[in-house]
C-alpha cells in the first residue's frame, strides 16, 4: 500500500481573496472593507507563524465492490455517496490532513482575551486554509495516479457517509505522527482545522 507524509507551508498555500472575503462575510464585495483591513493583516500574520500544514495519505485496494457496498480489509462502506462516486474503484486513498495545534491555540488565544472579531478572523482564513492544503495534497496525488481516473474528494459527514469513519481512518494512517486524533462519540476530528477524507481510483 502506497503511502506519503506531505509538509508544507502557510505562505506556499494560494487562496483567492475572494474566497476568504466571502468566508468572512463579505460575499460580494472586491475587497476586505477599509474598516477591517489592519485586522485581516493581523491575523493573516498570526496563521503564516502559527499554521504547520501536514498531510498523510494511504491507498487501500478494494477487495469486494458490489453496488453500494465496497469493501476493503477491515472495513465496509456503504451508501448512496458510496454508490454514486466510489462504484467501480479498484483503490481507494484515504487523506488526513491539519494545520496544526497552534491554529487553534490562536483562535482560543483570542476568544479568552476579548478579541472576538479577531478570533473570528483567524478561524475563518484558517477554514479556507486547510481546504486548500487539501486541494493541494489532491492535486499531488492525480498527478501521480495519471493513469487512473479518481472520484471527487469525498469526507465523512458528506451525505450519508457515517462521521465514525474518522476513527478508522486516524487508526489506519497513524494520525498520532500529524498530531491529529478523534473525539470519541462524536467522531470530531483534532486539532479542529483538520479534514479526512477519501478519493476512489479506477483504471481510465
Amino acid at each position: 500500500m502506497s503511502e506519503h507524509i506531505f509538509t508544507g507551508s502557510a505562505n506556499d498555500i494560494k487562496i483567492p481573496l475572494k474566497v476568504v472575503i466571502a468566508r468572512l462575510g463579505f460575499k460580494g464585495m472586491e475587497k476586505i472593507p477599509n474598516e477591517f483591513e489592519v485586522l485581516f493583516e493581523r491575523a493573516e500574520r498570526i496563521l503564516r507563524e502559527s499554521a504547520k500544514p501536514c498531510a498523510i495519505s494511504k491507498d487501500f485496494p478494494v477487495e469486494e465492490s458490489t453496488g453500494n457496498i465496497l469493501k476493503l480489509r477491515d472495513l465496509t462502506l456503504t451508501g448512496n455517496f458510496v454508490r454514486k462516486f466510489l462504484r467501480d474503484s479498484t483503490l481507494i486513498t484515504f487523506i488526513l490532513a491539519t494545520i496544526g495545534h497552534e491554529v487553534d491555540e490562536e483562535i482560543e488565544k483570542a476568544h479568552r482575551t476579548g478579541d472576538e472579531l479577531l478570533s473570528y478572523f483567524i478561524d475563518g482564513i484558517a477554514s479556507e486554509l486547510v481546504e486548500y492544503w487539501v486541494r493541494y495534497v489532491d492535486g499531488i496525488l492525480r498527478r501521480e495516479k495519471k493513469n487512473m481516473v479518481g472520484s471527487m474528494r469525498i469526507s465523512p459527514g458528506y451525505g450519508d457517509i457515517d462521521m465514525r469513519l474518522n476513527q478508522w481512518i486516524v487508526k489506519n494512517l497513524d494520525g498520532s505522527r500529524i498530531g491529529v486524533d478523534v473525539i470519541e462519540d462524536s467522531w470530531i476530528l483534532v486539532p479542529r482545522k483538520s479534514i479526512s477524507a477519501m478519493i476512489g481510483w479506477k483504471r481510465s
